[in-house]
């Protein structure tokens, strides 16, 4: 459903119009219920939704950076808009390989002894909102890291714009818009909030448990060719 008929939906719910409930009140709440849902949707899936996204990043020589610059300490930051990171390929050399996530605890030596660190695969770890990348890259390789990710979806700006996920619950945004509505001045419309607060709960209710059944869930980081996704060619 495209937002402009869910504005036409919203207006009729909240009985206004466009000088009582002005659009761009409508697109700011909207665009705040929208991120929210795509958290409840992220989380009920077990991270594999329509919210993949996919990013390159730079592969930088660490000799010669300063703290502060991408690719010191092999250090990398994550897309702005990534939620979860979900395949992460790397291109040290000629061939791409998947890269594993790994533990601190697991190697008894220092990260910067990066060939004997878990014999040298190349791995990862996250911290702030970076990766960490070992063994360190010894030369610089544009697009050297390949990303999937979850991310946030661009906010909604134009009547033609559709929510980015199943349009069956495409009104689960709508409800949510009308009850932001609503809170905003409680003592006016307590009773439309409290029946609009059970009708909203009760819709993103059954959107949750949908996608719950809907996927597999436990998903986790592969080195298996099988899977290599020959992200460079």
């Amino acid at each position: 459903m495209s937002f402009s008929d869910q504005i036409t939906e919203i207006r009729d719910l909240t009985r206004t119009d466009s000088t009582t409930f002005p659009d761009a009140d409508i697109y700011r709440k909207a665009n705040i219920v929208y991120k929210n849902l795509v958290v409840a949707i992220t989380d009920a899936t077990g991270h594999r939704n329509s919210f993949g996204k996919q990013a390159y990043t730079n592969l930088v020589n660490y000799v010669g950076l300063s703290a502060g610059d991408n690719g010191y300490n092999g250090e990398y930051a994550l897309p702005s808009d990534c939620i979860i990171p979900i395949r992460i390929e790397v291109k040290l050399e000629e061939d791409q390989e998947p890269v594993t996530v790994y533990d601190q605890s697991q190697s008894e030596k220092s990260e910067f002894d990066s060939d004997d660190l878990l014999d040298g695969e190349p791995r990862v770890r996250f911290l702030r909102n970076s990766i960490f990348l070992r063994p360190l890259p010894e030369s610089n390789v544009t697009n050297g890291m390949y990303i999937e990710y979850i991310g946030v979806p661009d906010d909604m700006d134009e009547g033609t714009d559709v929510p980015d996920f199943l349009s069956l619950f495409h009104d689960v945004l709508t409800l949510g818009v009308c009850k932001r509505f609503f809170m905003k001045n409680p003592q006016k419309y307590a009773n439309e909030l409290v029946n609009m607060k059970s009708e909203y709960a009760d819709a993103e209710f059954k959107m949750v448990k949908f996608f719950q059944d809907r996927m597999p869930k436990n998903l986790r980081f592969t080195s298996n060719e099988d899977y290599q996704t020959n992200s460079f060619n």
